[in-house]
């Protein structure tokens, strides 16, 4: 609780369980911060980490750390400064476990109606040698995620991640995995569609890759083509949504 966590009491949603190959425990979530001043609520990303005991076969909390912290503002809004982290995916990737979430900036705040988003990730190991796990995010400070997609939309999509293991990793390929989201083109209350003012509402369904050495450094490859376009999907009847 305090400083950069927020209230201790605060409301946890949308929990995403994963269990790595040595029995180890990621519970990745967000929480609601309503003590940004001026702010409505905000949500933020963090995650549960327990270690496995062989011996005695339960486990142990180690440890809980801030992933998608909302102090950073990575599209320097000049309006909006504390920005949300939403809806996490967690999977296994061998040893390690990959966390991936959305950064939402609001529709409210000027020259954001289509509330641009930032695509974030997280890997985390365990370290003999301290005995707790590492958060890489390839030197980004606490609560700030490495960054996968930036200034993409998703106001009516919510731009939800969803991650899938590629390559667990070896002695000669580095542990990939592939993230699958949204990216919204098309609004109902777009005034330059045609017809203006539709209803419709489309989006792309984009993939990027990304992967972790060994010594904690991460990389994604290439966005891919979309997996498909101009999608449809429902919203709200009315416009603005």
């Amino acid at each position: 609780p305090g400083g950069t966590w927020g209230p201790e009491f605060r409301t946890a949603d949308h929990a995403t369980v994963a269990i790595n190959g040595v029995g180890d425990i990621a519970v990745a979530y967000h929480t609601t911060r309503d003590d940004i001043s001026g702010h409505p609520p905000l949500k933020q990303v963090e995650v549960a980490l327990f270690r496995y005991n062989v011996p005695t076969g339960d486990w142990s909390l180690v440890q809980r750390e801030l992933l998608g912290g909302v102090a950073w503002n990575p599209l320097n809004s000049t309006t909006q400064f504390s920005v949300k982290c939403e809806r996490p995916d967690v999977i296994a990737v061998g040893e390690r476990f990959f966390v991936v979430w959305t950064r939402r900036y609001d529709r409210s705040f000027p020259n954001q109606a289509m509330e641009p988003a930032v695509l974030e990730c997280a890997w985390i190991k365990w370290n003999a040698a301290t005995s707790a796990f590492d958060v890489q995010t390839s030197g980004n400070p606490a609560g700030l995620g490495f960054e996968l997609d930036r200034n993409y939309h998703v106001r009516e999509c919510a731009g939800v991640p969803d991650a899938v293991l590629l390559d667990a990793g070896d002695a000669t390929h580095l542990p990939t995995v592939g993230v699958v989201y949204p990216h919204q083109t098309d609004f109902g209350d777009d005034p330059n569609s045609i017809p203006p003012n539709d209803g419709t509402r489309r989006f792309d369904l984009r993939l990027v890759s990304v992967t972790v050495d060994s010594a904690g450094l991460i990389a994604k490859q290439n966005l891919l083509a979309p997996l498909a376009s101009g999608t449809v999907f429902d919203g709200p009847s009315a416009l603005g949504g």
